[in-house]
């Protein structure tokens, strides 16, 4: 490949990490001091981005949607760079909002309309979104994370419990009440782990009062949190979305773990075997859990098969769009 490219993120996302790896492109995490908020965040990430472009003149930028003011800034200045400018969006489109009357959510879906039509592609992850980009004059191209690299973490010394990994943002399309609900009636020889940051969660009374067989693990660093993944005899990866696909299932994937996913579309469509499907009620999920713990050598066979069928089928499209690119 000819031209030089570049990734730039304003947000430290395994996908982009593994995806600039894979094209052999130098990623750029941008970050900001902690005292910066709104207005004054984006125009010092927006200054930092500037002086990457000017420093390095790529000919095909990446840049990670989320941030949608990082997409439109590549946009804008895509023609005063010289550059060809493509989006890794996933599955950042916030379409519980498009109705909305909030003027952020108004200004997202103007900027999102913007940056679909003026990229020159939007890398999504399923058919649903890449029909969205398509009606609204983007070119689309699907592609789903690539199986990350989990090299870093050793398992713990079996304590003889059973450990139940509930990887978590503490985001809002959890269904973190519901899991709650579903370990508190848990056998008590069953150790749930939630992770993630909640100091700034907006329902922390869901967290007061936990049960002892339910641990809040907070952030870890990666060799730690790929430590627990790897300890865990079952993970939990869920979502109250339908076109979104957690970045949590790849990873257990990777790593050969049982994984309680939600029974959507989009991932019902991606993950067709090993993995555990359930509705996001807690009677749902306490039942994926006995399943996952009664049948977990077959799902872990079935995981096993699963890992091969995906690393064959991102190669295939990784390689159609490293054509695509070449041509652009």
């Amino acid at each position: 490949m000819n031209k030089k490219i570049i990734w730039i993120t304003w947000e430290r996302q395994r996908r982009s990490l593994e995806l600039a790896k894979a094209l052999n492109a130098r990623c750029y995490v941008l970050s900001e001091p902690d005292a910066l908020q709104g207005i004054a965040r984006y125009l010092y990430l927006i200054i930092k981005t500037a002086i990457v472009l000017v420093r390095e003149k790529p000919g095909i930028l990446f840049v990670q949607n989320p941030s949608i003011v990082l997409a439109a800034f590549a946009c804008a200045f895509k023609k005063y760079f010289d550059y060809k400018l493509i989006v890794d969006r996933h599955s950042n489109f916030k379409l519980e909002t498009l109705h909305s009357n909030s003027i952020k959510w108004k200004s997202f879906h103007f900027l999102s309309r913007y940056t679909i039509k003026n990229a020159d592609m939007t890398i999504i992850t399923n058919d649903y979104l890449s029909d969205i980009v398509g009606k609204l004059g983007g070119k689309g191209f699907i592609l789903q994370d690539k199986l990350p690299e989990m090299a870093l973490g050793e398992p713990f010394e079996s304590d003889g419990k059973k450990h139940i990994v509930f990887i978590s943002a503490f985001a809002e399309d959890e269904p973190l009440a519901e899991v709650i609900e579903a370990a508190t009636f848990s056998d008590r020889n069953r150790i749930f782990h939630i992770t993630g940051d909640c100091s700034k969660y907006g329902k922390k009374h869901l967290l007061r009062r936990l049960p002892p067989n339910i641990k809040l693990t907070g952030f870890l660093a990666e060799k730690d949190y790929q430590s627990l993944l790897m300890s865990a005899d079952l993970l939990i990866v869920m979502t109250k979305k339908d076109h979104l696909i957690n970045c949590g299932i790849y990873e257990a994937v990777a790593i050969g773990k049982p994984v309680i996913v939600s029974d959507t579309e989009a991932i019902k469509n991606y993950f067709k075997r090993g993995v555990i499907f359930s509705k996001y009620d807690s009677r749902s999920i306490a039942a994926a859990i006995r399943k996952g713990m009664t049948d977990n050598e077959t799902v872990r066979e079935n995981i096993r098969r699963l890992k091969e069928e995906l690393f064959r089928d991102w190669e295939k499209r990784f390689g159609i769009l490293l054509q695509i690119i070449n041509e652009l």
